[in-house]
């Protein structure tokens, strides 16, 4: 009920500025908590994964910040996420055991999803963050269901 008042009234959303590329949404702070305003191109797409088992797991494993739908709205959007919040940092600021956790982490994350048959869009670096010392994935986009899904889909 809180959070539909808030909406009712315009907000202007805290754009991420590194949420430029994702055509899936863009990700926004508000009130101290990380959002996604989900397209409405990939909404279909979106809430269909994050209804899968296989998303279940990756959240279990702690791959993938907890993530829910809420009943904000942004213009523009579907539908919002919100996500747990993780602490950042720069993988300049990352020491070596941490860059070859990262990779170690890719590859990990590829078998998963290969055994769902999803695959890793675009696995590199500026999409893993670390919570407690482990790796996250946190791009929505960065997996896709390669028996229904073409990559051309995803490259428009």
């Amino acid at each position: 009920m809180f959070l539909e008042k808030i909406f009712k009234r315009k907000i202007k959303p805290n754009w991420n500025i590194f949420s430029l590329c994702d055509k899936s949404g863009r990700v926004f702070c508000y009130r101290g908590n990380i959002y996604r305003a989900v397209s409405r191109d990939y909404k279909n797409y979106i809430r269909e994964l994050i209804n899968t088992d296989m998303f279940q797991e990756l959240v279990n494993r702690q791959w993938f910040p907890k993530t829910t739908i809420t009943p904000l709205r942004v213009d523009g959007s579907s539908f919002v996420l919100k996500h747990e919040k993780i602490q950042s940092s720069q993988q300049t600021e990352w020491s070596f055991s941490m860059l070859k956790d990262a990779c170690v982490f890719l590859l990990k994350l590829e078998k998963f999803l290969n055994k769902h048959g999803y695959k890793l869009w675009d696995g590199h670096l500026y999409n893993v963050l670390f919570h407690h010392y482990s790796a996250y994935n946190h791009k929505l986009l960065s997996y896709y269901y390669y028996q229904t899904l073409s990559i051309q889909h995803l490259l428009k």
